[in-house]
């Protein structure tokens, strides 16, 4: 009998484990254009960013390589291109033609930039972020909903002063003066009744009681001549 000669392989998921190991280590040195996006992601990607850049670097697929995503919009017409890029132990290498060595990723969006004479852009990645607070709002003339960017707040620590400098220190904020009277709001005043005339048929009160005096004088004046006359028929 012959004995059966077996060569064991190295385990699969040493491979795994050294490739990506490589892979992590590569994403420290990596180009400002670098986005962590999907192939479809990346199309979005440029496609809102379009005033700023038409290239960025992705991973591949396999998560071990690297894409370019390429969109250029001429006259109307949209055109969206992808291309591998191998890493290997001299470098990267731009799978087109019979393969373009870079030595550097960094080389690599160099090459694309240097060999379409500027016309390719890196989309920076910096780009992601907003420099500005801005909120969406109706406006209420139009309807529209815009972008409308509020203001800066001075709220984290001040700078350090420089050397030979002193530093300036807050204004102490004066006391509100004291509210005025036209601060209050206006109180509706009551209407004062008019006062109730004693007249008597539009005589002062000193006119009618003398007027009554005269009338009682009277009254007593004919009672006393009419108790004489009968006294006296």
């Amino acid at each position: 009998r012959r004995a059966k000669l077996t060569i064991s392989s190295p385990p699969r998921k040493q491979e795994q484990e050294s490739s990506q190991d490589f892979y992590d280590d590569v994403e420290n040195t990596l180009p400002s254009c670098y986005h962590k996006v999907s192939r479809v992601e990346a199309e979005v990607v440029l496609e809102r960013n379009s005033e700023l850049g038409n290239i960025l670097l992705r991973p591949g697929s396999d998560n071990k390589n690297f894409s370019i995503t390429v969109r250029q919009v001429v006259n109307g017409v949209v055109s969206v291109r992808h291309y591998r890029v191998r890493c290997s132990d001299n470098g990267y290498i731009i799978d087109v033609d019979q393969g373009i060595l870079q030595s550097s990723l960094q080389g690599v969006i160099d090459h694309f930039v240097k060999y379409t004479n500027g016309i390719l852009k890196p989309l920076d990645n910096s780009q992601d972020y907003e420099e500005h607070l801005t909120i969406l709002k109706r406006d209420n003339e139009s309807g529209e909903v815009i972008i409308k960017e509020l203001p800066a707040a001075n709220t984290g620590p001040s700078p350090p002063s420089k050397p030979g400098k002193k530093a300036l220190r807050p204004s102490k904020t004066s006391p509100a003066p004291p509210d005025r009277p036209d601060d209050y709001p206006e109180r509706s005043i009551p209407p004062i009744p008019p006062k109730v005339s004693k007249d008597i048929f539009g005589l002062s009160t000193d006119a009618s009681q003398e007027l009554h005096e005269k009338l009682m004088k009277r009254r007593k004046y004919i009672e006393a001549s009419e108790s004489k006359a009968k006294l006296n028929p």
